[in-house]
């Protein structure tokens, strides 16, 4: 293979990881603008099913403290997580019906 051709391929793989980490660096901030508003999500609809915040925390196994901050928007968060939070919630509210 002729340097200039290796020279190409080199060229071409910094370019396509400057622009994943571009990528990832656009992904996260994003990111960090919607869990302020799926946290506040989450908030109201706890707290419109009566459910306290340590017993949520409890169901999902994560402390008090990281569930607060998850609602208010200062952590970000596994999809995972709030997801099994709102089936928490769903299934606390048709329990306590």
């Amino acid at each position: 293979m002729s340097k200039l051709i290796k020279a190409n391929i080199l060229k071409r793989v910094q370019d396509g990881e400057q622009e994943c980490l571009r990528l990832q660096h656009q992904w996260e901030i994003a990111k960090k603008e919607h869990c302020k508003d799926t946290g506040k999500l989450m908030r109201e609809y706890r707290e419109q099913a009566a459910l306290s915040l340590r017993k949520l925390a409890g169901r999902l196994c994560i402390s008090a403290a990281y569930l607060s901050d998850l609602e208010s928007g200062n952590r970000a968060y596994r999809l995972e997580l709030v997801e099994q939070a709102f089936r928490a919630i769903e299934l606390y509210r048709s329990d306590h019906a």
